[in-house]
C-alpha cells in the first residue's frame, strides 16, 4: 500500500509521477510545458518506454493551463503555435490604386493546378471545360494546351473579349485533336453568345479563369457566371450541376470573382478551398455537389507538389451556404439502435482513486497585480500547509521561470501546485487521495457539486488575494486506472 509521489521543476514547465494506494500496477503522469510544447508527446513516449509501459495500455488528455510570461524562448514558440494568419490587404488607398497585383503565380504551376483539379469533375457525364483566355493574338492562355491534353475532358470552349468595335461574334469550332477534345472560340460580346455555346454543351461542366486573362474579361465572367442577378434570370443556364471552377488568386479582380463563385456559382452545396504553392502565389478551387471534395484537394495539392517540385499546402477548406432542404424529414434514431458494449466495458472497469482539481484565479485590477511578487505564492501556500492535516508530513519545492515562479507540496496522499504567471493569473493543481464530491449550496442558494477539500484550499488563497481576483475556470476530474471518467457518486447513483 505504500505510495509514491515525484515532482521535476524545469525552466519549460514541470512533471510530476504520483502511485495509488490501492493498485501496485499504475501510475499518473502529469507533464505540463509553458516552452518547447512540440516537445510533450516526445517526452510522454520516453517516460512511458522507460517505466516499460505498453503503447497500448495507457490513456491521455490534455487540460487548458494558465501557461507562463516571459519564458526564454517565446519568440520560437509562436512559430509552432496554431496556423500564423497575416493580414495581407493594403489598407492605404494610394498604395493600393498602385498596387492591385499579388504574388503572380508562374504559368507552368497554374497549369499543373487546372490539370490535378479536373479530376473533381464527375466521372459519369460527358466533360467540357470554358476558359476565360484574353485579347485572342495578344494574351496566349496557355491553360488552353494543357487542358486539352487531358484525355476525360471532351470539349474545351476558350472565351475572348470581344474586339473593339464589335456587337456579335459567331462561335469557331476547330478540329477535334488526336484525343478526340474540340476546341471553340467564343467571344464575350453579348451573354447570348456564351449562353448558345453553354446550351449547345449543355452546360458548362468547369470553368477555369486563365493565367494571363485580363481584368475586364474576369469582371465580364464574375457577371455572366456568379453574380445573384444572373442566378434568379438563367437559373445558371450556363453551368452544371455539378461544376468546378479554378482561378489564380493574383489580382483584385480573381479574388473578388472567387469570393462571389463560393455563393452563387451553383445551387447545390458549394466547397472551396485555396492552394497555395511555394508559401506565395496562390489558387482558388470552387466545387459543387461534391462531398469528397475536402480529400480530394488533398491529393492535388500532393501531386502539383509532385509534378512541380514546389512546396503545396492547403491554406483553408470552406463550405457555401448550405442550400435549404424543402420538406426536409430527417432519420431519428433512438438510444438503442447504437451498440454500448464499448461504453459500458469502460463504465464497469473504470476505477476512480484519486480526485483532481484545477483553478485559474485571475486578478483584474492592473494596479492591483503590480502588487504582486514572484514569492507570493510559497508564502499562501507555506500558510496552507500550516493549517493542513493532509500536507503535515510532505516535501516543498519553489523554483523561478519567466516572469513567475512555482510553489509546490507533494506527499503520498496528494499534491498542490501553485503557478504564478507573472501576470494576473494564479493556476492551482490538487490532487488528493480518495473523494469529497458534494453538492455546497452558496449564500445566493445557487447548488453546485464541488470536492469541497480542493475548495477549502482555494477559498484560503482567495482570501489571501487582492479583492478584484475572481475564479477564472474550474476543472474537477476523478483519477485512476481503466480510463477513469466518473467519480464514485457517479457510479452509484447517490451524492455523498
Amino acid at each position: 500500500d505504500t505510495t509514491y509521489s515525484l515532482f521535476i521543476g524545469m525552466e519549460e514547465g514541470y512533471i510530476s509521477a504520483h502511485s495509488y494506494p490501492e493498485t501496485s500496477s499504475s501510475i499518473g503522469l502529469e507533464i505540463l510545458l509553458w516552452s518547447k510544447l512540440g516537445k510533450q508527446n516526445d517526452i510522454l513516449l520516453s517516460l512511458l518506454d522507460m517505466i516499460g509501459v505498453d503503447k497500448r495500455s495507457y490513456s491521455s488528455y490534455r487540460v487548458i493551463h494558465g501557461g507562463m510570461n516571459g519564458h526564454t524562448n517565446w519568440k520560437e514558440e509562436m512559430d509552432t503555435i496554431g496556423p500564423a494568419k497575416k493580414n495581407t490587404r493594403e489598407c492605404d488607398p494610394t498604395i493600393k490604386a498602385i498596387d492591385t497585383e499579388g504574388n503572380k503565380i508562374p504559368s507552368e504551376h497554374y497549369n499543373a493546378v487546372v490539370t490535378e483539379s479536373l479530376s473533381l469533375l464527375g466521372k459519369k457525364s460527358d466533360k467540357n471545360v470554358a476558359v476565360l483566355c484574353g485579347v485572342r493574338g495578344v494574351h496566349s492562355c496557355t491553360s488552353l494546351d494543357s487542358i486539352k491534353a487531358i484525355r476525360r475532358v471532351n470539349s474545351v470552349i476558350a472565351i475572348w473579349t470581344c474586339p473593339d468595335g464589335k456587337t456579335r461574334m459567331e462561335t469557331e469550332l476547330e478540329e477535334e485533336d488526336i484525343n478526340g477534345t474540340s476546341l471553340s472560340h467564343v467571344y464575350a460580346c453579348s451573354q447570348d453568345s456564351i449562353r448558345q455555346s453553354a446550351k449547345s454543351e449543355d452546360g458548362y461542366s468547369a470553368l477555369v479563369v486563365d493565367h494571363a486573362a485580363p481584368y475586364d474579361l474576369v469582371n465580364i465572367g464574375e457577371d455572366i457566371f456568379c453574380s445573384d442577378r444572373e442566378m434568379q434570370l438563367t437559373k445558371r443556364a450556363f453551368l452544371r450541376d455539378r461544376v468546378t471552377f479554378l482561378a489564380p488568386l493574383s489580382s483584385l479582380a480573381e479574388k473578388r470573382i472567387f469570393a462571389r463563385c463560393i455563393r452563387h456559382i451553383s445551387e447545390h452545396l458549394i466547397r472551396s478551398g485555396t492552394v497555395v504553392l511555394d508559401k506565395s502565389a496562390a489558387v482558388g478551387v470552387v466545387v459543387s455537389a461534391n462531398d469528397s471534395f475536402p480529400r480530394k484537394l488533398v491529393a492535388v495539392a500532393e501531386n502539383v507538389e509532385k509534378k512541380t517540385g514546389v512546396s503545396t499546402e492547403i491554406d483553408k477548406i470552406r463550405s457555401g451556404p448550405v442550400p435549404f432542404q424543402d420538406g426536409y424529414d430527417p432519420n431519428i434514431h433512438s438510444r438503442s439502435e447504437y451498440a454500448p458494449l464499448d461504453a459500458v466495458e469502460q463504465y464497469v472497469n473504470q476505477i476512480p482513486l484519486a480526485s483532481q482539481s484545477i483553478y485559474q484565479l485571475e486578478v483584474r485590477n492592473d494596479d492591483e497585480i503590480k502588487t504582486l511578487s514572484r514569492t507570493f505564492a510559497k508564502e499562501v501556500l507555506d500558510s496552507i500547509i500550516e493549517e493542513s492535516k493532509r500536507f503535515a508530513s510532505s516535501q516543498d519545492a519553489y523554483f523561478e521561470a519567466g516572469d513567475g515562479s512555482v510553489a509546490v507540496v507533494s506527499s503520498s496522499s496528494g499534491h498542490i501546485f501553485i503557478t504564478w504567471n507573472g501576470a494576473g493569473l494564479f493556476t492551482i493543481n490538487i490532487l488528493t487521495d480518495g473523494e469529497q464530491y458534494k453538492k455546497v449550496v452558496d449564500d445566493d442558494l445557487w447548488s453546485d457539486m464541488v470536492l469541497v477539500e480542493h475548495k477549502a484550499v482555494i477559498d484560503v488563497f482567495m482570501s489571501k488575494l487582492p479583492a478584484s481576483t475572481v475564479i477564472a475556470v474550474r476543472e474537477q476530474m476523478p483519477r485512476g486506472v481503466n480510463r477513469v471518467v466518473n467519480f464514485k457518486s457517479d457510479m452509484s447513483g447517490t451524492l455523498r
